[in-house]
């Protein structure tokens, strides 16, 4: 495998172990948000509307006792008129409780608590009536206050003390399940980034040891070596470990040896050439001499020549004076 693959793979190794690790710490800190926002946004508020349930029913409560102990008929007009005005702020914060109430139990529950409240309402109506019919009455409505009235208003807040016991619950249950949660987050996260630790450590000694056998050696040994060989030292020993025939420093030791090989026979050739270059050296020595030879013989011969021409010419000389004189003794024998 090629060296930028094995980095490559390497650094992607490491790139998923903290992809995971980022992965699991984001998916536990998920389940840690929905834990508390489950308690911030269903079961708090819940209880707390239920409070404010529970404390208009009291307010409307204790008007009814003050109904019936009111000094007259206008004292019970204020009476009656704070009745009118806290029964819609009832039900706006039963409305309220409405989009709460995600559980089973908290609709049954809420269910329960509509129905306690028309029958205290009724009574409830029954209960100012008979305050206003004076003496008369008072006994009647006096017993309807402690009984059936105090009846259905204990309905309504047992049936709103049971949501809102099941919402305390359920927000213990939530909480509990985010600090388990939170425990279980923190352990895996404690053993994924462990076992991404020796992974990592293990990829990196994996890859040195690849890297240092692609060198064959320590990574500055195959430099050094590089830099010998480059000014021109080929005399350096390179060892090459048992069946290493792929590293950098073998490629090195062939590389050495491929260029002695070739000095050598660059050094043999030029001692050929050398040996040649004298012989033909030794030869243009003796052709010189040979030539200077010759041309002593040329001198010699044109010197020679140049007798035989002058005797030559003398020769001609006397026979055209030999012809001069057989001429002029032919005459004289013509004559004679």
């Amino acid at each position: 495998m090629k060296l930028k693959t094995k980095l490559g793979l390497a650094f992607a190794a490491l790139l998923l172990l903290t992809m995971i690790v980022a992965g699991m710490g984001i998916a536990r800190l998920a389940m840690l948000n929905a834990a508390a926002q489950e308690v911030a946004t269903q079961w708090l508020p819940s209880i707390r509307v239920l409070g404010d349930v529970r404390a208009t029913a009291n307010q409307m409560r204790r008007a009814e006792a003050e109904h019936l102990l009111a000094g007259g008929p206008n004292e019970m007009e204020q009476v009656e008129k704070r009745l009118e005005e806290l029964k819609p702020v009832l039900e706006a914060k039963l409305a309220a409780f409405e989009p709460l109430a995600t559980a089973p139990e908290q609709r049954a529950g809420l269910q329960s608590i509509k129905a306690a409240q028309a029958v205290w309402l009724d009574t409830q109506a029954k209960l100012l009536k008979l305050s206003r019919g004076g003496e008369y009455t008072s006994e009647q409505a006096k017993e309807l206050f402690r009984g059936p009235s105090r009846h259905a208003f204990n309905t309504i807040t047992t049936e709103i003390g049971k949501v809102v016991d099941f919402s305390e619950k359920a927000s213990v249950v939530a909480s509990t399940a985010a600090s388990q949660a939170y425990a279980s987050a923190r352990w895996w996260l404690l053993c994924i980034t462990a076992f991404a630790l020796v992974a990592a450590v293990a990829l990196s000694v994996l890859l040195v040891r690849s890297i240092t056998s692609q060198l064959g050696g320590e990574p500055g040994e195959a430099a050094e070596l590089a830099r010998r060989v480059a000014d021109g030292d080929l005399s350096t020993a390179i060892d090459v470990r048992d069946g290493d025939s792929s590293s950098l420093v073998a490629a090195l030791r062939r590389m050495q040896d491929s260029l002695s090989s070739i000095v050598n026979g660059v050094r043999q050739n030029a001692d050929s050439v050398a040996t040649a270059s004298g012989q033909i050296s030794q030869g243009n020595s003796d052709l010189s001499s040979r030539t200077e030879e010759q041309a002593s013989a040329l001198q010699q011969t044109a010197a020679s020549m140049k007798q035989l021409a002058s005797t030559v010419k003398q020769n001609a000389d006397n026979a055209q004076q030999g012809n001069e004189l057989a001429l002029a003794a032919s005459t004289v024998a013509v004559r004679g």
